[in-house]
């Protein structure tokens, strides 16, 4: 009872961040353009733009409805599994990090603050710091339908789950940690292809095991 009390509050406390956009951006609405950049190409640079009303409140609406889907996942998912805490913690803190990632960028163009937002830099450190947390999970997820490499031959053995999942662990830290440093140093076009190999290596050695029976 105790742990499903600290997960609620988890989730409120998740909500709240998400909605704290909507609280900043009021602050600065009379500095904000009427028209705000809610669009960004692959660069990231703005290539879209909305009303002041819209922009602000699209956001929030849309990361809501996303970690509304997350919570009813872990909720089917606790059915089958015995999903753990700090895989649920995982998974509810993902759509408040982005939403806070989204909010710099959008007010960091609409401000006039081009030249951070016009670098691959922030995407790099965004991803870079949900990599990290994904490999410190990793190590210690339990099979389970939300969260982890789901592929057919992980979700059939778990031995296989496992060991792959040790391997996830190891390469999405390092991974995070090379894409931080690609942002800082400008090699900013690092991200895409850290993100595929860091995805492709465990779920290569997931298959390697397969074939050998694991």
């Amino acid at each position: 009872m105790l742990a499903m009390k600290k997960i609620s509050w988890i989730t409120f406390i998740s909500f709240i961040v998400i909605w704290m956009s909507v609280v900043i951006d009021l602050f600065f609405w009379k500095q904000l353009p009427d028209k705000i950049a809610t669009h960004f190409n692959s660069q990231m640079i703005a290539d879209g733009w909305s009303s002041k009303p819209v922009a602000i409140l699209s956001s929030p609406v849309i990361f809501t409805l996303a970690q509304i889907l997350i919570i009813y996942l872990i909720n089917r998912d606790s059915e089958k599994f015995n999903t753990q805490k700090g895989t649920i913690y995982s998974a509810l803190t993902i759509m408040p990090i982005l939403s806070i990632f989204l909010n710099v960028i959008t007010l960091s163009t609409s401000l006039g603050g081009k030249s951070v937002v016009a670098s691959h830099a922030p995407l790099n450190w965004l991803s870079g710091i949900i990599l990290i947390i994904l490999g410190v999970m990793m190590k210690f997820v339990k099979q389970n339908g939300v969260v982890g490499i789901r592929l057919p031959w992980t979700m059939s053995s778990q031995k296989n789950w496992q060991l792959t999942h040790l391997l996830a662990a190891r390469t999405f830290i390092f991974g995070g940690i090379v894409e931080i440093i690609t942002g800082v140093f400008a090699y900013a076009f690092m991200w895409l292809p850290i993100l595929l190999i860091v995805a492709i290596i465990p779920s290569v050695y997931s298959y390697i095991l397969f074939r050998r029976g694991i």
